[in-house]
């Protein structure tokens, strides 16, 4: 997905989306949860980390 399909289907802004990408930015849990229901996943699946 686009980072411009993703703004508007989350309705978060692409600098708080690319920032969040890039490690900068510190996502509250509602642009979570937009991103999540955006993404089809839960907000859980958007902290897997891999060791």
């Amino acid at each position: 997905m686009s980072l411009r399909a993703l703004e508007i289907k989350s309705g978060v802004g692409k600098s708080t989306i690319n920032m969040i990408e890039n490690g900068t930015g510190n996502p509250t849990v509602r642009v979570i949860c937009q991103l999540a229901e955006a993404l089809g996943c839960s907000p859980s699946d958007l902290f897997y980390m891999e060791k």
